[in-house]
């Protein structure tokens, strides 16, 4: 019964978001179109890939296709504070498949960006979705304090909970079962940036990494950047007091951080998305 009501709860919303997607401005109509049909296509032929904004998009979740069209709804928020074809570099941290980057691609043609996940079993989907985007670099690797390789937790075809905790991996799901696998864990200190080609100073930052927020951000301490877009944990492992979170971005580089947007949590939700300027930049 339980899983009867989750199917039902996910269809009202699907159809909620079908409207609101039709009604994004920002995408154009043969586009729009072009996602809904192949959406539906994919549901109900089981396809592990479908058309959008443009290109082909791998995937490993049943529903990715549902989820997709959240995003534009998420880069059009951000465009309230921040001229996306300004932006020239985008560090994504934590990746999965490319959801964020594949949409920001769409809205900033120009931007040169930079894509970590870590999860060496969804890794080779991220690289099938940037393959054929010159600007578009992905590395294998979490961002952490120092240079290690830790356990890694995610429920399969769910990879987008990936966590170093395996009770977030697992959240709000209907199984609890989850599978453990090894993550290389790299800090992005001067050496490291040199030896990956990587700049070390970035337009945006994106962090989405299900709980290691306080690991990434003392991962970046020697990075630079102009805006910082996070999720932060709350009731769930890993969440840290904001207190804790704005002295941590503080430290990178010297930065003087000043909120621009600060999301509500979702009913039920175990994150909020904050984004923040620095003023030093």
């Amino acid at each position: 019964m339980s899983k009867l009501r989750l199917l039902l709860s996910k269809a009202s919303l699907n159809f909620l978001s079908d409207f609101r997607f039709l009604a994004a401005h920002h995408i154009s109509i043969a586009d729009r179109l072009v996602y809904l049909v192949s959406k539906y296509i994919a549901l109900l032929t089981a396809r592990r890939d479908i058309r959008y904004l443009g290109s082909h998009f791998y995937y490993d979740n049943y529903w990715t296709p549902t989820l997709l069209q959240h995003y534009p709804q998420e880069i059009e928020t951000l465009k309230d504070y921040i001229d996306t074809l300004a932006i020239s570099s985008l560090l994504d941290v934590g990746a999965n498949l490319g959801q964020f980057a594949a949409t920001w691609r769409y809205y900033s043609p120009g931007t040169i960006i930079y894509s970590f996940e870590p999860n060496r079993d969804i890794y080779p989907l991220l690289q099938k979705n940037a393959h054929h985007d010159p600007g578009w670099i992905t590395l294998p690797h979490a961002l952490g304090r120092q240079q290690a390789t830790i356990d890694f937790y995610y429920v399969p075809q769910k990879s987008a909970q990936g966590s170093f905790f395996a009770s977030n991996a697992a959240a709000n799901l209907l199984t609890t079962t989850t599978i453990k696998t090894e993550v290389s864990v790299i800090s992005l200190t001067p050496e490291t940036c040199q030896e990956l080609g990587l700049p070390q100073t970035f337009d945006l930052i994106k962090i989405d990494t299900e709980g290691a927020e306080e690991q990434v951000l003392q991962g970046l301490i020697d990075i630079r950047w102009r805006y910082l877009y996070i999720e932060c944990s709350m009731d769930r492992e890993g969440a840290m007091p904001e207190t804790r979170l704005w002295a941590l971005m503080a430290r990178m580089k010297g930065a003087l951080p000043r909120l621009l947007y600060k999301s509500q949590p979702a009913v039920g939700g175990m994150s909020y998305d904050v984004l923040v300027e620095n003023m030093n930049f």
